[in-house]
């Protein structure tokens, strides 16, 4: 006789092709924004160049948005599984993923600059290890979305063990949730539009600091929320409205290729929110749609 053997499980399906084609997505966008110089010139291609020029600050906010998603659904789907989220292990894992790159670039920096520029900036180096690069002048411009990035990773899992706390006699205490997120979102407004109002626009105070850029970050844990939570529904509800979402997602981020940051006070204050608003549009109509065999997305 042949022994019984154990069924076979399959294992889960560890990466989404499309949320892998926002983050390419995402980056293109990025390098668009800093081709500040060089642009070719032609009837055609210099517009063009100069639009993605433009608009490529909003692929920080998609990845933002996909972070919020992504990193608030690994602590509840750890909730789910054992009723309760460990910091320690969340805090482990993060950092090995950011800290041995981040490091090497910094070195690496502070020993290019004592080379070439005789010490040039390395003051910098403190506000770059302490992470404070989205409120004091880092080593590298780009850095301050780190920062952000940093801040949520400490606010995330505090917000959640508050909550859980705070109704740990409920059956389910994190459905309360979705309205503190809410009220990040109003109050990061109104603190947006307030302080366009009252100080003249520089990137670092009105589009680098954590505190405005916060609610970004909170709309990606909103949608992770309802679809871990509440997802038959979540997919039920969005799934035959998934390409309407994409597009309608993508006309709302077509005035960050018009309009120019700095000038428009819109897009600053109601464009952040409605900018990551349609980011998260793209993202659900994306997760919502199979793309595991789409041969364009794939590679």
């Amino acid at each position: 006789d042949s022994p019984i053997r154990p069924p076979v499980r399959k294992r889960p399906k560890s990466r989404h092709h499309g949320l892998d084609f926002l983050r390419f997505v995402a980056i293109m966008l990025v390098f668009g924004r800093h081709m500040l110089y060089g642009l070719p010139d032609g009837l055609i291609t210099r517009p063009l160049f100069e639009a993605w020029v433009r608009g490529g600050w909003i692929g920080v906010d998609l990845f933002f948005v996909l972070s919020g998603f992504l990193i608030s659904g690994l602590l509840f789907t750890e909730y789910k599984r054992d009723r309760k989220i460990s910091m320690g292990r969340f805090f482990v894992r993060r950092g090995w993923r950011i800290y041995p790159p981040f490091l090497v670039l910094i070195a690496f920096t502070v020993i290019h600059n004592k080379i070439i520029h005789a010490g040039g900036h390395t003051r910098y180096i403190y506000s770059e290890l302490t992470f404070m690069q989205s409120y004091f002048m880092g080593l590298w411009w780009h850095t301050w979305s780190l920062s952000v990035e940093e801040h949520f990773y400490v606010l995330l899992p505090v917000a959640i063990l508050v909550t859980l706390a705070a109704r740990k006699k409920s059956d389910h205490p994190l459905d309360s949730f979705p309205w503190f997120l809410l009220a990040l979102a109003i109050i990061t407004l109104i603190v947006r539009t307030v302080h366009a109002r009252l100080v003249p626009f520089v990137p670092q105070t009105h589009a680098f600091p954590s505190y405005l850029r916060m609610d970004s970050l909170g709309f990606g844990v909103a949608i992770a929320y309802y679809y871990n939570f509440h997802h038959e529904r979540f997919v039920a509800l969005l799934t035959p409205y998934r390409r309407w979402l994409v597009i309608g997602g993508t006309a709302l981020l077509v005035p960050n290729f018009i309009l120019e940051l700095g000038v428009s006070t819109y897009l600053h204050t109601l464009g952040f929110t409605v900018k990551y608003i349609a980011c998260g549009m793209v993202m659900v109509g994306i997760l919502l749609s199979d793309f595991s065999r789409n041969r364009w997305i794939v590679p």
